[in-house]
């Protein structure tokens, strides 16, 4: 019996669902060898965007994550409208199909929800009295790799950020701003992370958006449209904000 070309069976995989994927792990050791490798991932999810777009799919997923008195947080991944934080737990956010989790303040988590593998970081060192957290996660595509991006109060509208590579395994301080941050859970739009934030005198304190590029670990200041604006969020391929959570919009 004839042999498919190497060539012929990767494209083959390559347009085949996640789910399938782990099976064929199981199949032979080079096709266990081809799934895993990097290209192939890269490709692999290259085309499930593609297919998102033409099919209009792009819009209608989303990660939601509920807590429970003794949850398993690697089992925890539920695709519905809600968007549930309780007490510590957080969700900081997904890209490229891996999501990341803070089940407690100084635990941090990459799972792939597909595949149900966990990645447990290492802690940062950071003080119990260090105040709320500013959290972010995002793919840095000018170096191939993922990042946690921690913020803690150091005083007054002062916050230093850390910074947790995947690929060194280790976090780093990145630097400190002066802003009252509004929103808690960066969001990832176009490699950068970006939260709303507030500034100036307390009879005139503006909100802007404040963006952290994850290639070169610089932080921006964006003007806002609308001085109000609390919430953000992405739609299609644009970054949004809004005074009215996108939850609360949902529900009327």
């Amino acid at each position: 019996m004839a042999q498919l070309p190497d060539e012929m069976i990767e494209q083959i995989l390559i347009r085949s669902e996640v789910s399938d994927l782990i099976r064929y792990r199981s199949v032979s050791k080079s096709w266990k060898d081809v799934i895993s490798d990097p290209d192939f991932i890269k490709a692999h999810l290259e085309n499930s965007y593609c297919r998102d777009r033409e099919y209009d799919k792009m819009g209608n997923r989303r990660i939601a994550m509920s807590a429970t008195p003794q949850c398993n947080w690697e089992h925890l991944f539920d695709a519905d409208n809600l968007y549930f934080v309780r007490r510590t737990h957080h969700l900081l956010g997904s890209s490229n199909g891996l999501v990341c989790v803070s089940p407690s303040r100084t635990e941090f988590s990459v799972i792939n929800p597909e595949t149900r593998e966990v990645n447990k970081l290492k802690k940062p060192e950071i003080l119990d009295q260090a105040g709320p957290l500013i959290y972010g996660f995002g793919y840095d595509s000018s170096n191939d790799d993922y990042k946690v991006v921690l913020g803690f109060r150091k005083g007054n509208n002062l916050t230093c950020f850390l910074k947790f590579s995947l690929e060194s395994n280790i976090w780093e301080v990145t630097g400190e701003v002066n802003y009252t941050f509004i929103t808690r859970v960066g969001v990832l739009y176009n490699g950068a992370l970006h939260w709303v934030v507030s500034h100036g005198t307390a009879n005139n304190k503006k909100h802007v958006i404040l963006s952290f590029d994850l290639s070169v670990d610089k932080f921006e200041e964006i003007p806002q449209t609308c001085q109000r604006s609390t919430f953000l969020g992405t739609i299609y391929v644009c970054i949004s904000w809004s005074n009215v959570s996108p939850q609360s919009a949902g529900d009327e």
